[in-house]
């Protein structure tokens, strides 16, 4: 129309961490709360225009953010300093956003991330701790830490992680290439008042191009059975190499799952 400006379309990158106590996952699903149908419901009263959303990753229900990327198209022309302070006075106190960032048409929060990195803590002791009920997975067997990296080993590199996935139904392609598989133990993470004491905690910090649906979950079942005697070391690499989720390894709890990072 004559004498209008169109307005040109803005590709709008979001970092964000959230508690996933109270929802239902991280992907909208109909009459059940989740975090990206509250994320995309406070962005669209934000800036008054319907959105969608785009994530790095499809977390568990349950599980937790430290760094979950999301993104969004939008012909708003606020500065992009505005955008983090105004989506959060639209959300819950357990869901921030951090940062805002405007990247280029073609950034795709999922298929544009080359690397994610999650995290997962295990309260090892003797005793379990109301203020990490929905933080961590409690074991109370001792767990032997050298015998779990033994296992773990076997996992490092590209491998078809099939007997590790769930709900494979619609998976083409279940090989996954993994970098980094790190467990150690540790003190309390975030001051949730008292705790066990020094080194009840484990973490397992595992890095890979992208996993499948309940991987981590699954890892961490059998190096727990490595770590309690159930299984030894070379039991992870049989079950990997057998490609079948009917062997597959207990799925543990989601509440111990944090997405700390994606890289890109």
């Amino acid at each position: 129309m004559s004498g209008m400006v169109a307005r040109v379309n803005r590709n709008i990158k979001l970092c964000l961490q959230y508690d996933g106590t109270n929802y239902h996952g991280w992907q909208k699903q109909s009459n059940r709360v989740t975090v990206a149908g509250v994320l995309e419901q406070a962005i669209q009263k934000a800036i008054g225009k319907n959105v969608k959303i785009v994530a790095a990753s499809r977390i568990d229900a349950g599980a937790h953010a430290y760094g979950q990327v999301v993104n969004f198209q939008t012909d708003v022309d606020w500065d992009i300093s505005v955008f983090p302070r105004a989506i959060n006075c639209n959300l819950p106190r357990d869901i921030v956003v951090y940062d805002a960032i405007l990247v280029s048409s073609d950034f795709h929060a999922r298929f544009s991330a080359k690397w994610r990195r999650y995290q997962y803590l295990i309260l090892n002791s003797q005793f379990s701790s109301p203020f990490y009920r929905n933080y961590a997975c409690f074991f109370s067997r001792k767990l032997d830490i050298d015998k779990m990296l033994e296992g773990a080993a076997f996992l490092v590199g590209k491998h078809d992680f099939t007997s590790f996935g769930t709900e494979l139904k619609n998976i083409e392609n279940t090989v996954r290439t993994v970098s980094l598989l790190l467990i150690e133990k540790r003190g309390s993470t975030s001051g949730k008042g008292s705790t066990s004491g020094k080194g009840k905690f484990i973490s397992i910090d595992i890095i890979a191009d992208a996993f499948l649906y309940g991987m981590i979950r699954s890892i961490v079942g059998i190096l727990i059975d490595v770590g309690r005697g159930r299984k030894l070391p070379e039991d992870v690499k049989m079950v990997l190499e057998a490609r079948d989720r009917n062997i597959g390894p207990m799925v543990r709890p989601a509440c111990g799952l944090y997405l700390v990072e994606v890289g890109y």
